[in-house]
């Protein structure tokens, strides 16, 4: 015991002896050239980009005008089917908060309406059950969706 502290004791010294009496070199200093600047003669004036950007414009076609007349029968009936299935969903989603874990099962359900569902009423969808699992009131099994 009394050979191992002396043996720690001299490489210690030695370790802080011979490190400050080593010389601190710099480290080499990296001089870096300044950038080339670049400048172009006979550049374009902003009424030449302008031109070239209005004939650019001018060779892509139109978005098709919506002037075909909606039905709203159609329009009406798609509005209540969306109504139905965001319905239907809701009530997955409350059943599984209600029973406190969020299955696989209840994935797959809520994933098959969510592919009729447009961003607005996806949104009012999965509030409550992102604030569920924020607020731990909802154990998952796997992803949310």
């Amino acid at each position: 015991m009394l050979v191992w502290s002396a043996s720690v004791i001299v490489a210690f010294w030695v370790g802080t002896h011979w490190a400050a009496s080593s010389p601190v070199v710099a480290p080499a200093r990296v001089v870096v050239p300044p950038p080339i600047s670049v400048t172009a003669s006979g550049g374009l004036t902003a009424a030449q980009v302008r031109d070239i950007i209005r004939e650019e414009l001018a060779r892509v076609p139109a978005p098709a005008a919506d002037d075909e007349p909606r039905d709203p029968v159609a329009d009406e009936a798609r509005s209540s089917e969306v109504a139905q299935r965001l319905a239907e969903a809701k009530v997955v989603v409350e059943d599984g908060i209600r029973d406190g874990i969020w299955s696989n099962q209840d994935r797959a359900k809520l994933r098959q309406y969510l592919a009729h569902l447009g961003p607005a009423e996806t949104q009012e969808l999965l509030r409550p059950l992102f604030q569920a699992i924020n607020n731990q009131r909802l154990k998952l099994d796997g992803p949310p969706i």
